[in-house]
Order: C-alpha cells, then sequence, then structure tokens
C-alpha cells in the first residue's frame, strides 16, 4: 500500500512543484522562490499521514 500511495504522491507533487526535483525521500530545488509555500505544507502534511519518515 504504501508503494503505491508514494507514486502517486510522487506524481501530484511533481507536477505542483515542477521546478522542483522529487525523488523517494527528498525534495530538490535550486531556489526557494521555486517552491509553493502552500504546496509543500501540503506535501508535509500527506507524508506525515502516510507515516513517512516516522
Amino acid at each position: 500500500m504504501k508503494g503505491k500511495t508514494n507514486a502517486k504522491t510522487h506524481e501530484q507533487y511533481k507536477e505542483r512543484l515542477p521546478e522542483a526535483s522529487i525523488g523517494k525521500s527528498c525534495v530538490r530545488f535550486k531556489r526557494l522562490s521555486d517552491l509553493d509555500e502552500e504546496v509543500l505544507k501540503d506535501l508535509v502534511r500527506d507524508c506525515s499521514k502516510a507515516g513517512w519518515g516516522v
């Protein structure tokens, strides 16, 4: 289940954060201005709910 959720989350946020490079366990970006703060909050919230990083 986690694998499917992870792939779904990865694709969802890849589209919402197009300037960031999103891997299995990281979000890489060149400039803070490349990130949408609200989308980043959503990403952290979703990962927390899924139990990732715990």
